[in-house]
């Protein structure tokens, strides 16, 4: 994730978002009840429309095209289920927690792509104040290249109207 990066505080934006959404007791049980009405997280949709619906992603509307890029790339990532991408492990481990009879809250986070380079989908306690289990879905990231790092965020270029001339 580290090259789609401009803020440095967009990797903990997008997971606050998305372990609010996915939080045990209201969160849940509404993600649950609009998966079940809606097939949110249906096979045929991709992370990019499926957290454009949630509205999940960074406030910078420049650096979400950003964070979609690195969405797509997830379909080129190996996850921990033989032939199976990490884009569609995500969506396939939220499907199936949403509809099973038992869905448990789910927690994401990221980890070292050089440790290990798939989306892999465990369950524990993550969070060492809560004693839940949680589904944790977990990305692997790369900080940036240097050739990234050293270029600078490329400022939006303002839309100029132009007057139109009569005669």
């Amino acid at each position: 994730m580290g090259d789609v990066v401009i803020r440095p505080q967009t990797p903990h934006e997008v997971l606050s978002q998305l372990n609010c959404r996915f939080a045990p007791g209201p969160a849940l049980q509404e993600m649950i009840d609009n998966h079940r009405q809606f097939q949110v997280f249906a096979q045929n949709n991709s992370l990019v429309q499926i957290y454009k619906l949630l509205n999940i992603g960074p406030a910078d509307h420049g650096e979400r095209a950003l964070y979609y890029r690195y969405l797509d790339y997830l379909r080129t990532v190996p996850s921990d289920l033989p032939g199976v991408s990490g884009h569609d492990r995500i969506i396939r481990a939220r499907r199936e927690n949403l509809e099973s009879a038992s869905p448990l809250p789910m927690y994401t986070q990221l980890h070292s792509a050089a440790v290990e380079p798939r989306v892999t989908v465990t369950t524990g306690q993550p969070l060492p104040h809560d004693a839940a289990t949680y589904m944790i879905i977990s990305t692997p990231a790369s900080p940036p290249t240097p050739a990234a790092a050293a270029q600078p965020a490329a400022m939006p270029r303002p839309r100029v109207r132009r007057q139109r001339t009569t005669g």
